[in-house]
């Protein structure tokens, strides 16, 4: 087991493992290469730990900024020990694990092995299927209306859009800087919004990675919906994307909702692996 105190140094020993998957270990290659590239100050410092077997290959690997669920990324077959092991250093450490995002054969068996080292219940807030697409299917009837770039003069209506979506779509109530976080977002260039006649849909991008992006809070008000905007808002953003020299891109959907996932497959996105989130309480 090795902790780590910056996110350069985990990055020097785990990203080549990350980009050998580098959809399925997407998110915590994205944001561990922003902690490095652009660190935050923060109270804590982020909790950054691998693990290896006995012949020194890489067999997990754990990062968590202060406050946010708690990202594993690893290979087939972890064996109980080593989840003990994480566990035991997390609960010694005094670390607060708010929940786990991980494969889906990794994220229960940590999240009972938690159980057991905290004393914490667990319960699964979202069963999530990530997708990627290398190439984009132009859309058979395309809604009317195009993409542009969100402004900071779209706040009043992105921030109000954006506590809906994290309360449909992740079960959550919006932050008290929500403004502030939209507002960064929009300045980084990470919002899109689909228009006809006025905004209909918005989506944006996040954790970008050496060959990929991912694609993140895609969403249209209800009265909008069931007209395309949604599917037409993602296909041209995906096309930017890949025009602009990635190699894919790629998002998370909630197997909750099958529209959204047969959806994406239409515009040419393709099932990669499953995964869970668990919040501990």
């Amino acid at each position: 087991m090795q902790i780590y105190t910056t996110a350069a140094a985990f990055l020097h020993r785990a990203q080549s493992f990350f980009e050998a998957n580098e959809t399925v270990h997407g998110s915590i290659l994205g944001m561990t290469l922003r902690m490095r590239d652009k660190p935050e100050p923060a109270a804590e410092k982020p909790y950054l730990a691998t693990f290896e077997t006995n012949h020194g290959d890489l067999i997990l690997a754990a990062a968590m900024k202060p406050g946010q669920n708690l990202v594993l990324a690893g290979a087939a077959h972890i064996p109980q020990s080593i989840l003990d092991l994480l566990c035991a250093d997390l609960a010694t450490g005094g670390r607060a694990v708010a929940g786990v995002l991980a494969v889906d054969d990794l994220a229960q068996p940590f999240a009972e092995t938690w159980q057991r080292a905290s004393g914490q219940a667990y319960r699964l807030d979202m069963h999530m299927r990530a997708y990627e697409a290398r190439q984009v299917i132009p859309h058979a009837n395309p809604p009317g209306g195009s993409l542009r770039l969100a402004a900071l003069t779209d706040l009043d209506l992105l921030v109000p859009w954006r506590a809906a979506f994290g309360m449909e779509s992740l079960h959550e109530q919006p932050p008290e800087n929500l403004r502030d976080l939209v507002a960064k977002q929009v300045e980084a260039g990470q919002v899109s919004l689909w228009e006809d006649g006025g905004p209909v849909s918005t989506a944006g991008c996040t954790r970008p990675t050496p060959r990929g992006i991912w694609i993140q809070a895609v969403y249209t008000p209800p009265e909008c919906r069931g007209r395309g905007y949604a599917s037409a808002c993602v296909a041209e953003l995906s096309r930017r994307m890949l025009d602009s020299g990635k190699t894919y891109v790629a998002l998370y959907t909630d197997l909750d909702y099958p529209t959204s996932n047969r959806i994406y497959q239409k515009i040419g996105y393709r099932p990669v692996r499953d995964f869970m989130v668990f919040h501990f309480h």
